[in-house]
């Protein structure tokens, strides 16, 4: 009979499952989104049971489950909460389950206790530290694609759809832009494109997938994609200064920076232009590795929580 601690690091299109006795992995594996505010319904529940239906299919029992950690996004809301609590008892699972934001879990496992901060450009964007000294985090952005996420997928994608319309309409000088934005899509004319993007089947991750063409040296050297990078890399580092200036950390003290979320991971041309912006405006934040992923600092946190209650 094993006894083990499920974490889980709800992403924009998939989810990490990570199965610990405490002391070791057990298990990894992957199942759909748990963001509340993306997903349906009936895909959340559905990921509850692939949860139950593996840690079976592997020998273990849900009545053998200490705690579960649930880092994602959308769960400042409060019927995600009481949802996500009702589908796991629904399943079968009766143990601890603690649910908050995929920036804490980031940082839990970037960090663990330590002075750092973690800015996370991905689907959307946010930036949260911590002294290390106990006292409660910071944190900057991250307030929803409808009024923030500067810096990130959606908002880069967004900003070449507005560039496309410009050219469409002849306001702007047409590049090939227009044109590797259908092609992504899967459209020849603008007025597909109002039909996809306002397609109440899609959500703010079709616009923020858009980002994903910006690998090609053709459209990076566009001055027009030049100046989304570059306004984006900008409200990330903005994000950084707010948190850093609010940690306080005294003058001359370098500060580690974990960078997280696929946008700034996986675009070399984007992260050379923050990391440059970063340096320029804020000398002392270095930007290292993460000593763990979210989804080990899921457990982390969990396992914290759970001592210090005993």
């Amino acid at each position: 009979m094993v006894k083990y601690y499920i974490g889980i690091d709800g992403g924009g299109t998939k989810s990490t499952v990570l199965v610990s006795d405490g002391r070791k992995d057990l298990h990894v594996f992957a199942v759909s989104g748990f963001n509340y505010n993306s997903f349906p319904k009936e895909v959340i529940q559905q990921n509850v049971a692939d949860i139950k239906n593996y840690l079976q299919a592997h020998g273990l029992d849900v009545a053998d489950c200490l705690g579960i950690c649930i880092g994602s996004a959308g769960t400042g809301n409060e019927d995600a909460v009481a949802f996500l609590k009702e589908t796991f008892m629904e399943g079968g699972f009766l143990c601890r389950l603690l649910i908050t934001g995929d920036h804490v879990t980031a940082l839990k496992g970037a960090f663990k206790n330590a002075c750092g901060i973690l800015l996370i450009a991905g689907t959307g964007a946010i930036c949260y530290g911590q002294t290390g000294s106990g006292e409660e985090p910071v944190r900057a952005g991250g307030f929803g694609h409808l009024i923030d996420d500067g810096g990130s997928a959606y908002a880069i994608g967004r900003d070449l759809l507005h560039e496309v319309v410009m050219e469409w309409d002849g306001r702007k000088e047409k590049t090939i832009l227009t044109k590797a934005v259908f092609a992504k899509i899967g459209i020849t004319s603008v007025p597909e494109l109002i039909a996809y993007i306002y397609d109440k089947k899609h959500t703010k991750r079709e616009i923020a997938m858009i980002a994903s063409i910006l690998t090609d040296g053709e459209l990076l050297a566009l001055e027009s994609v030049q100046k989304i990078l570059e306004n984006g890399a900008k409200e990330l580092v903005s994000c950084v200064k707010a948190v850093a200036v609010r940690l306080h950390v005294p003058e001359g003290e370098q500060i580690p920076l974990v960078l997280a979320g696929s946008t700034i991971r996986k675009n070399k041309v984007y992260q050379d232009i923050f990391a440059q912006k970063l340096k320029k405006e804020l000398p002392q934040i270095q930007i290292v590795e993460a000593g763990k992923d979210a989804v080990h600092g899921a457990v982390e946190l969990l396992m914290e929580k759970i001592e210090n209650q005993k």
